[in-house]
């Protein structure tokens, strides 16, 4: 999945700047002075200056992004979109149709219903980036009234999901300062991957694989939007916390970290000013939380995912993936469609309603639980945990 334009953070730097001035001074070459007076004529430039600096900001992070210049910007071009946003639809319309007027970009128009208009840097602005290179450029932070977003379903029967009004409450004050707090000190240091070149192109065609995987095989990723992304973005490092269902007690994980993208595999990799990480694995946390909502501590000897299987060889057995994918599925689609298909349960040696029954036999304490979208609710308190850890190492640099 590319990228929205307006997902990506602005760059801070003097490098870009003949670039922002060649645009803005050549749509007010073209502009008709006619019916604005000078205030007006100050708010518009400034509106289209705000939008040539995302723009242009959105493309040099796409450019650089891995495999190399192959990903590329969405960029909505319908007044309906700007409704609302933090950009006009005017100004984002003259700064397209100038890069498409210079031959800074190459686009594919986009189809109402089905996909923004996609935009990739060639020529000219391709040839300035190589010149600027890539490397670690400071990034402006990303405002406080989108750090916090909310999702639903655009109706009852659409599957379409859509970002609905936030409510200004004093626990949504917290989660921005919070947030925006943690971002600062994330910007501030540089978190990369001890790969070669070879394998960083290697690992990128692995997450586009997956992103593949996850929009055919698992429609109830709750914030999937986030998770398709299929290319390896460095700049991605300023989070988004998204809550689910029109509610602030569903979901609220964190999102848009390059990290999140990539295989607990090649996580291990992962340097933070050239330190070397380590990963704690809380293995089935959402099965924990709700167990212990009603009192019972799950024990972490046991393995959720051990439903009784024949043979089973723990957390190396190759049927574990599934129970695991198929269990995420119960607690989180509340539709109850989803099924593995018919090679998987092969794989397993049972059918489908066997394997339901298994589950909720296995976890019988928690079986009303199960299959009723319960897994959002689990992500608010693990969201919680999150931010609880994320704010305690911060405070220890």
């Amino acid at each position: 999945m590319d990228f929205r334009f307006d997902w990506c953070s602005e760059l801070d730097t003097e490098l870009v700047t003949p670039l922002i001035e060649k645009v803005c001074n050549t749509i007010n070459d073209a502009r008709s002075k006619r019916g604005q007076s000078a205030e007006q004529l100050l708010v518009t430039q400034s509106n289209e200056r705000k939008a040539v600096k995302q723009i242009i900001s959105a493309l040099y992070f796409a450019y650089f992004t891995i495999p190399h210049a192959t990903s590329k910007i969405s960029l909505p071009l319908t007044a309906g979109f700007y409704s609302g946003a933090e950009f006009s639809y005017k100004s984002v319309k003259h700064v397209f149709d100038i890069l498409v007027n210079l031959e800074w970009i190459d686009t594919t128009k986009g189809i109402e219903k089905v996909g923004y208009t996609r935009i990739w840097t060639v020529n000219a602005l391709a040839l300035h980036f190589d010149t600027i290179g890539f490397r670690w450029l400071p990034q402006v932070l990303n405002r406080l009234d989108s750090l916090v977003l909310v999702r639903d379903y655009e109706s009852d029967k659409s599957k379409k999901k859509v970002v609905v009004e936030t409510p200004e409450t004093k626990d949504v004050e917290n989660y921005r300062s919070s947030l925006y707090s943690f971002n600062e000190f994330l910007c501030q240091h540089c978190i990369a991957l001890d790969l070669s070149d070879e394998q960083l192109v290697s690992l990128a065609q692995e997450m586009a694989d997956k992103a593949e995987e996850e929009i055919s095989n698992k429609p109830w990723l709750s914030e999937s939007e986030e998770q398709k992304v299929a290319h390896l973005d460095f700049s991605r490092v300023q989070l988004a916390r998204i809550f689910s269902r029109g509610s602030m007690t569903k979901g609220g994980r964190f999102y848009r970290g390059w990290w999140q993208g990539i295989s607990s595999l090649d996580r291990q990799h992962i340097t933070i000013d050239g330190y070397k990480t380590n990963e704690v694995d809380y293995a089935g946390i959402a099965i924990s939380i709700m167990y212990a909502d009603i009192g019972i501590q799950f024990s972490l000897d046991k393995d959720p995912y051990d439903i009784g299987l024949q043979n089973w060889q723990g957390k190396n057995d190759p049927r574990r993936k599934l129970v695991k994918t198929f269990f995420n599925a119960m607690i989180n689609d509340e539709s109850g469609r989803y099924r593995l298909k018919k090679k998987e349960q092969a794989l397993l040696g049972i059918r489908h309603q066997e394997l339901v029954e298994l589950i909720l036999s296995t976890h019988g304490e928690i079986a009303d639980r199960l299959q009723t979208g319960a897994g959002l609710d689990t992500q608010f308190i693990d969201s919680e945990i999150a931010s609880y850890v994320m704010q305690e190492m911060m405070s220890r640099n």
